[in-house]
C-alpha cells in the first residue's frame, strides 16, 4: 500500500525541492523576524532618556581611592 502523497515518479524530486527551499525561505524569514524584533534596537529611547553620557561615563571609569 503507497500512500498517495508518497507517490514516487519523474517529478517527484522536483517536488521536493521545491519544498525544502519553500521551507528555508520561511525559516530564514521568520529567523529576520525574531531578529528584527528583538536584537536590531536593543535600547529603548525611554531606557536612556535623561542620562548624561558623559556623568555615566566619569561614574564607571574613576581610580579607585589610593589605600595609603
Amino acid at each position: 500500500m503507497q500512500l498517495p502523497w508518497l507517490k514516487r515518479g519523474p517529478g517527484t524530486r522536483k517536488m521536493l525541492g521545491r519544498e525544502i527551499a519553500l521551507t528555508l525561505a520561511v525559516k530564514l524569514l521568520l529567523l529576520y523576524g525574531i531578529w528584527n524584533v528583538f536584537f536590531s534596537h536593543p535600547e529603548l529611547h525611554s531606557m536612556i532618556e535623561g542620562m548624561d553620557p558623559d556623568r555615566v561615563a566619569a561614574r564607571l571609569v574613576t581610580a579607585p581611592a589610593d589605600p595609603e
